[in-house]
């Protein structure tokens, strides 16, 4: 069989090769072509577009760059119709695979749906394109099957494949066991470990830090990027370490850097720098569930443009009370949520100082959190309903 997987971000990236993963363990004649980066590449797909080239993210950044997108509409499905797929397996990425889906149903290709748009918080509109235009859909958040069955969408959960990629990491111990107990998710000093998240080399470092997780866009970076090396520099006492994305210009780190000698930024290494964390500073996403698997405390930031910020506040349902995944899942304010007009340094330094003084309310959370997130096994029990579709 040929499928075609389409994952416009970092996150869709790391999804999209464990689950191709699976797919060519249990049928290894399959042929996997599409849109994503080096982690579905390292795992055998042949990437034609990297997500590097994809990350226009904001109603306002997605209207200055739209002849690009269009474009990138055009070759994708020049694409899809030269390599003649049995399916097409969208990740997430809803601004564009929701219209490639619309286009891939009009054409007759099967349309596989991975990681489901989040319609609950806002376009909810959008349901009705889901119903009509995915053949089947798999969410990975536990609240959402019934949601989307209750809109008639063909629906099948199967938990979280994060926990899957961190025991892929750390070996078959819970992802939550606290920080004194973790140290089996720690690589041997200059020992490199590869796993399908990463390959990662333990850093020469102190055992604690506070990571900073800015996101992997480059509007992220410059956006926020500043105020948390501000915050940073209110812990003379502490390590600060940028969790850094290689696919980003090094000089975006580098030259906000050049006033914060004391702040370090590693790349690639992510789960490497969490399983030595202390705590965390992570920007809304799945990051957030990352820094919680790995059992770190931590604060949650987002700001976007002005223009963005406004359109977005006009969209987004009102029965969203929270931003961040972990709220959303255990539907309670367990990590704090620094948001556009909140997300200063003032707020930060408070919210930060809390946690570490008092981390283990966090952590009891996020046990309970990764209870509900499901049994394991996720991707492997998905690539047996693909291919079988």
């Amino acid at each position: 069989m040929k499928f075609f997987i389409i994952s416009g971000e970092a996150s869709g990236d790391l999804h999209g090769a464990n689950l191709a993963k699976q797919i060519l363990l249990q049928q290894q004649s399959a042929a996997i072509q599409g849109w994503g980066g080096d982690k579905m590449q390292a795992q055998g797909v042949k990437i034609l577009k990297h997500y590097k080239d994809l990350a226009f993210m904001g109603f306002w950044e997605v209207a200055t760059h739209l002849p690009e997108i269009l474009r990138n509409f055009a070759q994708c499905k020049k694409q899809i119709n030269e390599f003649k797929p049995d399916a097409i397996i969208l990740i997430d990425y809803p601004g564009f695979n929701l219209r490639m889906a619309k286009w891939l149903h009009r054409n007759n290709y099967k349309v596989i749906y991975y990681i489901a748009p989040q319609v609950w918080a806002w376009h909810s509109s959008r349901i009705k394109q889901i119903k009509k235009h995915v053949n089947l859909l798999f969410p990975v958040l536990p609240f959402e099957k019934s949601f989307f069955e209750k809109h008639g969408v063909n629906t099948e959960y199967f938990g979280h494949p994060l926990l899957d990629i961190i025991k892929d990491y750390g070996g078959e111990v819970s992802p939550c066991k606290k920080a004194a107990e973790a140290s089996f998710l720690t690589p041997s000093a200059g020992n490199s470990v590869s796993t399908l998240s990463q390959t990662v080399t333990a850093p020469q470092r102190p055992s604690k830090h506070i990571v900073i997780m800015a996101g992997s866009r480059r509007q992220e970076l410059k956006r926020m990027l500043p105020t948390l090396l501000k915050a940073a520099s209110r812990f003379p006492n502490k390590k600060f370490v940028i969790a850094g994305t290689e696919h980003l210009p090094k000089k975006l780190y580098t030259e906000a850097l050049k006033e914060y000698p004391q702040v370090e930024v590693v790349f690639n290494q992510t789960y490497s720098l969490l399983s030595q964390a202390e705590a965390a500073i992570v920007k809304s996403g799945t990051s957030t569930l990352e820094a919680a698997l790995f059992n770190v405390p931590e604060v949650v930031v987002y700001k976007t443009s002005g223009i963005s910020y406004r359109i977005a506040k006009t969209v987004v349902s009102k029965k969203i009370k929270y931003i961040s995944l972990v709220n959303l899942i255990l539907n309670k304010n367990a990590v704090p949520e620094l948001i556009q007009n909140d997300f200063t340094v003032d707020n930060i330094t408070k919210e930060l100082n809390k946690i570490l003084s008092n981390p283990d309310e966090q952590k009891q959370n996020f046990v309970h959190l990764a209870k509900m997130l499901g049994n394991g096994n996720t991707a492997e029990q998905i690539a047996k309903q693909i291919i079988t579709i």
